[in-house]
C-alpha cells in the first residue's frame, strides 16, 4: 500500500485521488493524528515511518506538500519538535529539512516558527531538553537551515546571517 501510495505522489491527481477517498485517507492518517494528539505518550515507530513518506511526499512540488498540509499530514511534525522526546525530534528535523526544499514548504516551515526555532537552537538558546542530546541535534539543524538558505534565497539568507545570528554558531562548529 505504501508503495502504491507514493507512486501516486508523483501525481498530484492521484495523490489527491487517494487523499479525498475517506477510508485510505483515515488508514494513512490515523497513525499519525493519535501521536500528533498525545504526543507525551509516545510516538510509535509506524507514526514516524507515516510521517517521514508524507514529508518525501510533500518535496516532491508545491502542489503535493499543500495536499500534504491540508489532509493534516504534517500536523505531527510540529507534535514531534515541540514535543519532549529528543530522539523524535531528530525525525521532525528530517522532515523539516524536506520541507525546506518546495516554497510551499519554507512558508509552512516560517508560519509554524519552526524557522525561528531552528535558528535558536542553533544560536544555543534551546534552554528546555537534555543539553547533550541537543548536541547531537546540532548537525541536523545545521542541515535543515543549509536546505532552508538554499531554497529560500536572498530572504532566508539574509534572515539566517544578519537577523537570525547563524555565522557566530557556524563558526563555532567549524572550530
Amino acid at each position: 500500500a505504501v508503495g502504491f501510495f507514493v507512486a501516486c505522489a508523483a501525481s498530484s491527481g492521484a495523490l489527491r485521488a487517494v487523499l479525498d477517498h475517506a477510508p485510505s485517507r483515515t488508514a494513512l492518517l490515523a497513525p499519525c493524528a493519535a501521536a500528533a494528539a498525545d504526543p507525551a505518550g509516545g510516538v510509535p515507530a509506524l507514526a514516524l515511518r507515516t510521517l517521514a513518506l508524507f514529508g518525501e511526499i510533500a518535496a516532491i512540488g508545491d502542489a503535493q506538500c499543500a495536499m500534504c498540509e491540508e489532509s493534516g499530514a504534517l500536523d505531527l511534525a510540529l507534535a514531534a519538535w515541540r514535543g519532549s522526546d529528543e530522539l523524535v525530534r531528530l525525525n521532525a528535523l528530517e522532515v523539516f529539512a524536506l520541507l525546506a526544499r518546495v516554497p510551499r514548504g519554507l512558508h509552512w516551515l516560517e508560519a509554524h516558527g519552526v524557522v525561528d526555532d531552528l535558528l535558536a537552537q542553533a544560536r544555543g538558546a534551546e534552554a528546555d531538553g537534555d543539553a547533550p542530546m541537543a548536541e547531537v541535534q546540532l548537525p541536523s539543524v545545521f542541515h535543515c537551515l543549509a536546505e532552508l538558505l538554499e531554497a529560500g534565497g536572498d530572504a532566508a539568507v539574509d534572515k539566517a546571517l544578519s537577523t537570525g545570528g547563524l555565522l557566530g554558531p557556524l563558526w563555532r562548529q567549524l572550530e
